[in-house]
């Protein structure tokens, strides 16, 4: 069964391609597990085989955060019932 998410763009600086496979990311991961690690784990090792580089990844319904990422490389967003924070540093 097809399950439709909700998501919403809270801030990003990505290109509108790499958007697009965020949010495909983000559908696989949800679709195979509702454990915040395992979805952030998931969309992590999706992005670093895609893009290369050091990525990281923060799933959960609330946190607050202040990062440094390289540059065209941030997305915080909500998806379903969690937000998901995404972005290169190092």
């Amino acid at each position: 069964m097809y399950k439709s998410y909700d998501r919403d763009a809270i801030q990003t600086d990505m290109p509108m391609e790499m958007q697009q496979y965020v949010l495909r990311c983000c559908e696989e991961a949800m679709k195979s597990s509702q454990l915040e690690r395992e979805i952030a784990f998931y969309i992590k090792e999706r992005m670093k085989s895609r893009y290369s580089g050091l990525w990281h990844c923060v799933v959960g319904n609330r946190f607050g955060s202040a990062v440094t990422h390289e540059a065209e490389t941030f997305i915080n967003l909500y998806f379903g019932q969690f937000a998901v924070m995404l972005f290169q540093a190092g």
